[in-house]
C-alpha cells in the first residue's frame, strides 16, 4: 500500500509514503491548521481516501478499503467454445504495470488473480492472451465489480484451427523464383521448439501449399531432399512466422535473408491514426483504437507532440498497448509538435518540430518513434535531411519533394497515403483550439481537497 497527502486545495502531493507496513498508520509530521486529503494506493490504482481537517495533535482517519476482486478467466477461440489451452493470460493496470499472469488449463480456464477495486473511474486494467511471443489478443478496459470472484469470458478473433491454404512462395532472387533447376525442395513449418509440424514440396513454380494448422509462431525452413530420399536432407534458410487466420501468403528469400521478415514482405496495408492528442475527442479515439485491437490490427498513432501527455488516462491508455508485447502492435509516431506545414519551415525549425516530439514520446513510452508523418502530408528536402540526422526509418506522406522515392542514399521507407477517410469539421472548431480550450478547463476544473493521520482498513482478511 502506498500513501498520497495533499494539502488544501495543492494539486501536487504534499507527501508521499511508499510503504504502509503497518495498520493503523501514524503520520506525524503534518502542519496544524490545514485540510488534508489522503490517496491510498495498491500499486498504482486509487482504492480509497479521506478527508481531514486537522486542528489538535492527534486526531484519527478511518479509511474503508473495499476487498480486492478475483478475476477468474476462461479464454476461447472466435467460436466462442472451443477452449485455448497452455494460453498465458496476463492482466495489467493502465499504466503498463503487471498483477499477475497464469496459464490456461484444458478448459481455457486460468487461475484467479485478485486485483484491487480502484475508486477513480479511469482508472481500468488489461487482459491479454497469449499463444507466442508475438501472438497475443488484448482486452481492454477491465472494470472490476462486487468485491468477489467473477468470471470472464475472452473470446479472440482466432479460429480453433486455420483451414484456409496458405501459399509459400521461394524466391532465389529479389524477384526470380526457384523452379525445377534449383533442386529437390520442400519447406518446413516447426513450432517454437522446433517440432515439426508440417511440410510440402516446393512445385516448379516456387510454391508451396500448407492448412490445417493452428495459431501461434512458428518457423519455416526451405529445405533441400525435404523426404531424405537421396540423402541430402539440408536446411538452407529459415525465418520466423507469425499464423493468425488472417493470411495467405508468405515470401522467402534464400540468398537475400535481408528481405525476410513481416515487417518487409507482408503484403498489408498500414493503417495510421493522425492529430492523436489530449482532451480532443477522447472516446472517438480510444473507439478508433479499440476497433483496431478488436480486428486483431495494428495501428499507427500520429502525435502531435505539444498537446499531447497530460490527460493520464488517455495517456495510460495507448502506454498499456505500446507498451503490450507481440501483435497487434500500436505504433506511437513523430506527427510534428505543434502541427506546422513542415515545407513553410526552415530546416532548424523542421528539426526542432521532429526532435521535441521524439523526446517526449520517448519520455512517455521508453520507445524511440521510427515513423514520421508530417502534418497536411507535405515535406521537402529539408525534412529528409532531418529524417536522416535523427535515424528515423519510415515516412507516411503525399510526395511535395524533388527527390522521388525510394530516397537515394537512406534507409527511408516510404508508406504512400493513398487513401483516407472523409473529412469531418466543426463550424468554428479546429483540434487546436478546442484542445487549449479543454486543457484549460480542466485546470480549472480540477480541484482537489487532500486528507490524512491514521487509517484503519476494515472487511479485507479475505482479500489478503
Amino acid at each position: 500500500m502506498k500513501l498520497e497527502v495533499y494539502q488544501d486545495s495543492g494539486q501536487i502531493p504534499y507527501q508521499s509514503i511508499e510503504n504502509v507496513d503497518t495498520n493503523p498508520y501514524t503520520i506525524s509530521t503534518l502542519p496544524l491548521g490545514h485540510s488534508y486529503k489522503i490517496k491510498v494506493l495498491e500499486n498504482s490504482m486509487h482504492v480509497g481516501y479521506g478527508i481531514i481537517k486537522l486542528d489538535t495533535v492527534k486526531q484519527n482517519l478511518d479509511v474503508t478499503i473495499p476487498n480486492n476482486v478475483g478475476l477468474s478467466f476462461h479464454v476461447y477461440y472466435n467460436d466462442g467454445k472451443t477452449p485455448i489451452v497452455g494460453a498465458t493470460v496476463s492482466l495489467k493496470s493502465y499504466d503498463g504495470i503487471e498483477w499477475g499472469h497464469s496459464i490456461s488449463d484444458n478448459n481455457g480456464q486460468a487461475p484467479t488473480m485478485w486485483v484491487a477495486t480502484s475508486s477513480n473511474y479511469s482508472e481500468y486494467y488489461s487482459a491479454s492472451v497469449i499463444v507466442g511471443p508475438h501472438v497475443h489478443y488484448i482486452v481492454t478496459p477491465l472494470i472490476p465489480g462486487s468485491p468477489s470472484s467473477q468470471k470472464v469470458d475472452i473470446v479472440t478473433n482466432w479460429p480453433p484451427l486455420v483451414e484456409n491454404l496458405i501459399t509459400f512462395q521461394v524466391y532465389k532472387s529479389p524477384t526470380t523464383l526457384v523452379d525445377s533447376s534449383d533442386g529437390n525442395l520442400g519447406i518446413e513449418l516447426r513450432d517454437i521448439q522446433n517440432n515439426k509440424v508440417l511440410g510440402s514440396p516446393i512445385n516448379q513454380r516456387g510454391e508451396a501449399f500448407l492448412s490445417n494448422m493452428k495459431v501461434g509462431d512458428y518457423f519455416l525452413f526451405v529445405v533441400n531432399d525435404p523426404s531424405d530420399s537421396t540423402g541430402g536432407y539440408k536446411e538452407i534458410i529459415s525465418e520466423k512466422i507469425s499464423i493468425v487466420g488472417s493470411e495467405h501468403n508468405f515470401k522467402i528469400f534464400i540468398n537475400n535473408p535481408e528481405l525476410n521478415g513481416p515487417e518487409i514482405n507482408c503484403g498489408c496495408v498500414a493503417f495510421r491514426l493522425d492529430d492523436v492528442q489530449d482532451f480532443y475527442l477522447n472516446s472517438v479515439q480510444k473507439e478508433i483504437i479499440k476497433q483496431f485491437q478488436d480486428r486483431n490490427a495494428s495501428l499507427t498513432l500520429g502525435i502531435i507532440g505539444q498537446p499531447f501527455g497530460k490527460d493520464q488516462q488517455f495517456v495510460g491508455y495507448i502506454k498499456s498497448l505500446v507498451g503490450s508485447q507481440g501483435y497487434p502492435v500500436t505504433e506511437p509516431a513523430i506527427h510534428s509538435w505543434d502541427h506546422q506545414d513542415m515545407t513553410k519551415l526552415g530546416k532548424d525549425a523542421q528539426f526542432k518540430e521532429v526532435n521535441d516530439t521524439a523526446t517526449k514520446i520517448k519520455q512517455i513510452f521508453g520507445i524511440k518513434p521510427q515513423t514520421f508523418i508530417p502534418p497536411l502530408n507535405h515535406f521537402n528536402n529539408d525534412t529528409l535531411d532531418v529524417l536522416r540526422a535523427l535515424d528515423i526509418t519510415h515516412i507516411s506522406y503525399h510526395v511535395h519533394t524533388s527527390e522521388p522515392p525510394p530516397f537515394t542514399k537512406s534507409t527511408l521507407y516510404h508508406f504512400p497515403a493513398t487513401s483516407s477517410t472523409s473529412s469531418i469539421e466543426l463550424q468554428g472548431v479546429t483540434p487546436w483550439r478546442d484542445v487549449c480550450c479543454c486543457q484549460h478547463a480542466s485546470i480549472r476544473v480540477f480541484k482537489l481537497y487532500r486528507v490524512v493521520h491514521r487509517l484503519s482498513k476494515r472487511d479485507t482478511d479475505s482479500a489478503t
